[in-house]
Formats: structure tokens, C-alpha cells, sequence
């Protein structure tokens, strides 16, 4: 069985890192019966020097994956580590979780014209371009404009999940559209229904679940909030509180909202809790400025909890109406209306939104037969 070797930057049982962690996770589960995954991550949780507990030394089997956790800095610009791995795994592939950062990457693109095997990037959304320009572009821009200059990924491979990272590899990185796999994430597969949940019509429990930060929008989701009137709001965030004056912020915001209106933040979810916890609320408040995929939306859709977006910021605009709604973040008021729509609902209503919900999601991984194309995309790489 052929090997793929996966740097992550983080893995199980790390609840701070979202998205990449879910997509290999997904992959890991959905693949392992074409493929041997070995994973290296790092031994401590994203803002955390805490070690993992329980890990050992060497390969960790972790699910249907073997995991190598090290320390901070173990294989950075570090050649003779970097080599012992690969001679002594020998594996047929080594897959990037991510494009920026050359620590590791730049000596891996070397040893792999040394050793013979293929490297395949996946930028997780680094190489879109809201993400590009406005989130500190002061580093990222002279940084891709200088890989593409001196070559740091030629004889790369390179994994797309969107329209919009498909042309930005080929825009900042200069990919050759033939090296581009263009495949859709692995979702998380559909849950049950939720026909014995009960809402009360009047009333709307709000969850935002995701990294506390300004890219993921929790201060204008609180600020739209507190407009609701005439129903009551209980708002639940769950995250890792990666900037403690933006959550200050919206805390603050909280604070001086109405009566009708309690925000609360609850704790950081270890990602095997993330279904369940959807399932106790009517809504997913998630107005973000961008998302590659948005795992977390599809949780909470395969989960059967409605969710209301941001327009053109995810995948997902084709929702609307059907398992939810989404606004132009140009329009509180739409936002504010759409949190009504969902509050006024009673228990049989609400349920018939919940199953419209989990069946939109079902329709949607059908329709993308991302498991074959992931399989497809190693094969065609590691037989080049």
C-alpha cells in the first residue's frame, strides 16, 4: 500500500486549529483503505506549550493514521532530520497542509529531487486573495512574490478546494494549471434528524463555534445580535480565544445588550464534540469574512442546525432559504431578519427546517464525489 506522509503543523487531539485538522482527519478516514497515512504534527495544542497527554515516542496510532509528534522547531531548516524521516519512511508522496512558511517546506522541495518523491501543497485557503490582502499582506505578498521568483515550488504539485484558490496558486505561486488538482474537501458525513428537538416559538439559542478572531467576524454576529427585538436570544461562543482584546470587544458589546438578549462564552470543544453541540441549538450565527471550505458550516448543516452566513464568503451561498439564510455583510438588518425568521418558529416548523437542513447537506456531498477525487488526485501524482 503506498504511503503518504502529511505535515499538518497540528493533529488530534488539538482543539484550536478548525478547518485543517477536520480536512485530514476527513481524508484520513475516507482514504485509508487506498492508502498508508503518516502524519507529522506538532506535540502541543495551537497557543499552548502544553505537551499532549498520553503520546508516546515514535509513530502514535491515532484513528486510521500514524502520528509523529515533535517539538517546536524539530525539522525547521533542519536537512539531516528531514532526510532520516524520508529514508527511513520512504514515503511514496509528502503532502503540505498549508503553502506559507519555508521552514520545512524549502528543504523538502530540495530532498525530493534528491530522494525522487512528489510534494503536493494545499493552501487551506493562504492563497486566496481576501485572504492575501487583508490579513497582514505586508508579510504574505513580498513573501509569495519571492518564492515565485527564486522557484521555491517548482516541480511542486498543488491541491485547489475552490475557484478562488485555483487561481490564486497560479496568480501568487505561478502553478502550472496542469499541476493543480482541483478536488472539494471531504465533508463530515450526515448525522441523524433531530425530530425530538423542541423549540419554542418566541425564543432562538444562537451558537457561533469557531476561533475567536477577526477573520471569523464574532463582533459584528454579537453586534447583530443585540438588535434583535421582540424575541429572546441566548448566544453561546465556543473557541479558542485567539485574540483576547477582540473577544474583550465583543464581551463588552454583550454586556450592554438588552434584556432579551444573553451572550455567553462556554469553552473550547474537543472536535468529536463539535456534532452534538450543534444539535442543542436552533441556529449557527457565522458572518465571516472568509472561508476555503468552512467545516464548521458543514457540521452544523449535517448536524440538521440551520445556519446563517455571509454572502460570498464561503462555499455555501446556495443554501438560502432552504437550509438557512445568507446576508450581504453590507446589511445588518438582513441579518437581523433572518435571526426572526428562525426565532418565531415553534417545534414542527423548526423541525421541518432541521430536515430541509440535513437534506440539502446530503444532496450536496452527492452531487461531489470528493472521496474518489481525492483518491484520483494521490494516485495521479505519486504515478507522474
Amino acid at each position: 500500500m503506498k504511503k503518504i506522509l502529511i505535515f499538518n503543523g497540528w493533529y488530534l487531539p488539538s482543539k484550536r486549529c478548525g478547518g485543517p485538522v477536520t480536512s485530514i482527519r476527513n481524508t484520513v478516514e475516507a482514504c485509508s483503505d487506498e492508502f498508508q497515512f503518516y502524519i507529522v504534527a506538532l506535540n502541543h495544542d495551537f497557543g499552548d506549550n502544553i505537551e499532549f497527554p498520553n503520546i508516546q515516542k515514535g509513530w502514535n496510532q491515532v484513528g486510521k493514521a500514524k502520528v509523529l509528534y515533535v517539538p517546536d522547531k524539530y525539522f525547521d531548516f533542519n536537512m539531516n532530520h528531514l532526510e532520516k524521516l524520508f529514508t527511513d519512511l520512504k514515503p511514496d508522496l509528502v503532502w503540505f497542509s498549508g503553502i506559507l512558511h519555508p521552514e520545512i517546506k524549502l528543504y523538502t522541495m530540495r530532498l525530493s529531487r534528491k530522494l525522487n518523491f512528489p510534494v503536493l501543497f494545499s493552501p487551506r485557503g493562504e492563497v486566496s486573495r481576501d485572504r492575501v490582502t487583508n490579513l497582514k499582506a505586508y508579510k504574505k505578498v513580498p513573501y509569495l512574490f519571492l518564492a515565485r521568483r527564486l522557484g521555491f515550488y517548482k516541480g511542486a504539485w498543488f491541491h485547489a478546494t475552490s475557484d478562488d484558490e485555483f487561481e490564486g496558486l497560479k496568480y501568487y505561486i505561478g502553478a502550472p494549471a496542469d499541476r493543480i488538482s482541483y478536488v472539494r474537501n471531504i465533508p463530515v458525513m450526515p448525522d441523524n434528524y433531530r425530530d425530538d428537538y423542541e423549540k419554542k416559538s418566541g425564543e432562538i439559542r444562537i451558537v457561533f463555534i469557531s476561533r475567536i478572531h477577526e477573520v471569523k467576524n464574532l463582533k459584528f454576529a454579537v453586534e447583530v445580535a443585540t438588535k434583535v427585538k421582540n424575541y429572546n436570544v441566548i448566544f453561546d461562543v465556543y473557541g479558542p480565544k485567539e485574540s483576547q482584546d477582540y473577544w474583550d470587544e465583543c464581551e463588552e458589546i454583550g454586556k450592554n445588550a438588552p434584556t432579551n438578549v444573553k451572550l455567553n462564552y462556554c469553552r473550547v470543544l474537543a472536535p468529536d464534540e463539535v456534532g452534538s453541540t450543534f444539535k442543542k441549538y436552533d441556529c449557527f450565527l457565522f458572518p465571516t469574512i472568509n472561508e476555503n471550505y468552512g467545516h464548521v458550516i458543514a457540521e452544523s448543516l449535517a448536524n440538521g442546525c440551520p445556519v446563517i452566513l455571509s454572502k460570498g464568503t464561503t462555499p455555501w451561498d446556495d443554501l438560502d432559504n432552504i437550509a438557512g439564510y445568507v446576508c450581504n455583510l453590507g446589511d445588518e438588518e438582513a441579518f437581523v431578519e433572518a435571526i426572526g425568521k428562525i426565532a418565531v418558529l415553534n417545534t414542527q416548523e423548526f423541525n421541518s427546517l432541521s430536515n430541509n437542513t440535513v437534506e440539502y447537506y446530503k444532496k450536496k456531498i452527492a452531487e461531489d464525489d470528493a472521496i474518489k477525487g481525492h483518491i484520483d488526485m494521490f494516485n495521479r501524482i505519486i504515478s507522474s
